[in-house]
């Protein structure tokens, strides 16, 4: 199974602190996962209960961008192809907020059906992964541009994915 790829152009929380959060999760995540954040873990000031999205027309969505690490006998080791990582369940992960004029390039898999250039893709209720739509929905708070189709080089590979901006936040 591959597992969704991301490459995080210019975005705010590069730069801005406070667009960026930690995030437990009780089950394994993708980065690209679209989340939203509960309270403050018990003993712990920096990390959130991270949760899937359940009303994106009010709640502050988030999407995970963990470095691809992978822990080998307490030592933290880069993994050559992203399309292998996903984060593990329990660990604190790092999630940014996405804000207007941010943009993010995500892998096909991240994608519940095939977005069209030019459109839009929005979280959804009750999933990680975005949703293409032909509109700009009146009735969710974070919207992206699908600006263009790409690919991402990975070893001697190319993954379809899709260039993002976020025209609503």
């Amino acid at each position: 199974m591959a597992y969704t790829v991301v490459v995080i152009g210019k975005m705010a929380s590069t730069n801005v602190d406070a667009y960026v959060r930690n995030a437990q999760f009780e089950e394994k995540i993708e980065n690209g996962a679209h989340v939203v954040i509960g309270s403050l873990l018990d003993g712990d000031l920096n990390v959130y209960q991270g949760a899937t999205p359940t009303d994106v027309e009010n709640e502050q969505v988030f999407i995970v961008d963990e470095p691809v690490l992978v822990t080998v006998e307490g030592m933290r080791i880069n993994i050559d192809d992203p399309r292998k990582f996903i984060n593990e369940a329990g660990r604190a992960l790092r999630i940014r907020q996405p804000v207007i004029g941010d943009d993010i390039t995500i892998s096909e898999d991240g994608f519940e059906g095939t977005p069209v250039v030019g459109q839009y893709a929005v979280p959804q209720n009750g999933k990680y992964k975005l949703a293409p739509s032909a509109t700009i929905p009146a009735d969710v708070k974070l919207v992206y541009e699908v600006e263009a189709e790409r690919a991402i080089p990975v070893g001697q590979d190319f993954v379809k994915a899709y260039k993002l901006r976020v025209v609503k936040a």
